[in-house]
């Protein structure tokens, strides 16, 4: 017997018992009521098998009080006879009656029975969705009780949910912020308005979580609180992310209050030497040193500005590496010859081992230059002067790698980890620095992941100095090169006839008279047109042309240029403040050979002009 059977059966089995059981009572009552009210107890009888099973079993129960009635409370008894017209009026009427209370009964039945089911289908709709949404979903009765949390919660909180409506506060919520929540969630109950507010609950593991947790009343008609509804959401990730960008705003605001520090530094020691120049006169000594304090800041000024150049692109990964197979130890040497002023200035003790064999790499020999300067310039600023550096090189496990260690302040524990992070410095103190900008072992870093490599940073804290090590992989196959001596050696000296174009004077002036110091015979021109004019009656070997000039740009004027018959073997120079691959890309494309970036370098361009940038036809450098 299936289900439907064994409940159909039940439904009638029960009319049966329930006219059964008003046979009993209306017996037991007989001396009292003789054939008074035969029908009392079968009303209630029918009435409710109606209610309780529906339509069927309550005719069925109807049929068989009548039935009963007739054999047992109307005269003659034990026989279905009437023997009083008025006990046939009376049994009619109670079959009418009857009749019609059970349609009325089965109306309101089924009405009830159509709102419990909106109501179970409104309650499994409604837990579905909390079960869909990824957060807790709960409900509280007016005083704050909970009378239903989804599962999203007891998988969170581990909790039966007669125990999470007991023990939530004791249980869930970080002591710290207990108390401001406690008060907010009474304020609303007390005033019956909405609650807002965010803590740390407490996973079934013991970790705490940033929630927000909102709860809105539902009210009657009359503004009485029937229930709460709230939702927690898990923020902890945004609120990482925010205090991740409150740090990352500070380091902002101190990156550019630094900024404005060190640029504004040299520009101090400029000024004062230009004025030393201007009264110096006669006396040559002091109008020389003017002149190497100027060429110092002047330098610095460009190293800050390459260096943010550098940044950005690092942070756009649009740094273009110029790779090529050369032994580690030549970017070495280049960096402790750029250092090696500073290193000098401070009386460090540098002691430097390099491999007695070449250890190759396919790398951007200027790139990877950079990264031991700004380590090797880090070691300088971080070590008391007459302290040691040590510089070593070395093959290991197939690796090359280069470890920069001074015995200078040391790196913090706490700071270690965060240190080749964007404005990152282990001290900000002045005592202990030349400046700087917390960017360059970001650039270290960044650099060195292009090429494959890594670095990774060793302190035991503070005055015990540190270490920094740089792994690279090796070059696969091994051309043989020469290794470069400190001394970079002069250009040859070659008079050539110089043309420079660029609309602002003060820098086609100086740059004009820094090549006819050179032994160069140049001339300026101020704006595109000027310069094709010029070109033609002077028909000079270089041309340098700023890109940005208005009227007729350096690019368009580089075009006319080449298409001139006499342009045949003249060198144009691209000079410009853009240095991506796109804007060399674009300068070759206009006819240019060589492509240099504002401010050019005395001794680059020195050595271009001497014919060291020639070495390939077509070829384009910065």
């Amino acid at each position: 017997m299936n289900s439907r059977a064994k409940t159909i059966f039940s439904q009638y089995s029960g009319a049966v018992a329930a006219v059964f059981i008003a046979w009993l009572v209306r017996w037991s009552l007989g001396g009292s009521l003789e054939y008074h009210a035969p029908y009392v107890t079968f009303v209630g009888a029918v009435l409710i098998t109606t209610w309780l099973s529906g339509l069927g079993p309550g005719l069925l129960a109807l049929a068989m009080s009548v039935t009963v009635i007739m054999y047992a409370f109307i005269p003659p008894e034990g026989t279905l006879q009437i023997a009083r017209s008025r006990d046939v009026v009376g049994l009619a009427l109670y079959i009418v009656v009857v009749a019609v209370c059970i349609g009325v009964t089965e109306a309101l039945r089924a009405h009830h029975e159509a709102r419990a089911a909106a109501l179970r289908l409104s309650d499994e709709r409604f837990r579905n969705l909390t079960e869909a949404v990824p957060s807790i979903v709960w409900t509280a009765a007016p005083d704050g009780t909970l009378t239903y949390v989804n599962e999203k919660w007891l998988e969170y909180t581990g909790l039966r949910t007669e125990e999470e409506g007991r023990r939530r506060p004791e249980l869930v919520i970080h002591p710290d912020d207990y108390e401001r929540c406690m008060a907010e969630w009474k304020r609303s109950l007390r005033e019956g308005t909405a609650y807002e507010v965010e803590v740390r609950h407490r996973r079934h593991d013991g970790v705490y979580r940033w929630f927000v947790t909102r709860a809105v009343p539902w009210k009657n008609p009359v503004g009485t609180v029937i229930s709460w509804f709230g939702i927690t959401t898990d923020i902890h990730e945004q609120k990482e992310m925010q205090d991740r960008l409150h740090e990352a705003d500070r380091r902002k605001d101190e990156f550019l209050a630094t900024l404005a520090h060190e640029l504004r530094n040299p520009l101090a020691p400029l000024r004062n030497s230009l004025e030393v120049v201007k009264r110096a006169g006669e006396d040559g000594e002091r109008a020389e040193e003017a002149r190497a304090i100027m060429e110092r800041q002047l330098t610095h000024l460009v190293r800050l500005v390459d260096d943010l150049l550098d940044l950005s692109r690092i942070t756009r990964g649009r740094i273009d590496l110029r790779r090529e197979r050369f032994d580690l130890s030549v970017a070495v040497n280049d960096a402790l010859e750029t250092c090696r002023p500073q290193i000098e200035e401070h009386r460090h003790r540098l002691a430097v081992e390099l491999p007695p064999e070449a250890i190759f790499v396919d790398a951007d020999r200027v790139r990877l230059a950079q990264v031991f300067t700004n380590l090797l310039s880090n070691a300088c600023k971080y070590t008391p002067p007459g302290g040691d550096i040590r510089v070593r090189a070395s093959l290991e496990d197939g690796e090359a790698v280069v470890r920069v260690a001074d015995g200078g302040i040391g790196i913090p524990a706490e700071v270690l980890p965060g240190i080749f992070e964007m404005f990152s410095q282990a001290v900000r103190s002045h005592a202990y620095t030349d400046g700087g900008l917390g960017i360059g072992l970001f650039l270290v870093r960044g650099l060195l992941e292009q090429h494959g490599g890594q670095v990774e940073a060793r302190s035991e804290g503070l005055g015990r100095g540190s270490e920094f090590t740089v792994r690279l992989p090796v070059a696969r196959a091994i051309t043989p090169e020469s290794r470069r001596d400190w001394d970079p050696g002069s250009p040859r000296g070659v008079r050539r006839r110089v043309l420079v174009a660029d609309d602002n004077r003060d820098s086609a002036d100086s740059l004009a008279t820094m090549l006819s110091l050179m032994g160069h015979d140049a001339r300026a021109a101020y704006d595109g047109p000027d310069a094709i004019q010029e070109a033609a009656s002077y028909r000079p070997d270089f041309i340098v042309l700023d890109v940005g000039m208005p009227t007729l740009d350096g690019y368009e004027a580089a075009r006319r240029i080449r298409s001139e018959p006499w342009s045949n073997g003249v060198v144009l120079v691209a000079l410009t403040g853009w240095g991506q691959e796109e804007d060399r890309a674009r300068a070759r494309n206009a006819g240019f050979d060589f492509h240099l970036t504002k401010p050019a370098n005395p001794e680059a361009l020195a050595k271009l002009l001497a014919g060291d940038g020639l070495s390939h036809e077509g070829s384009v450098m910065e």
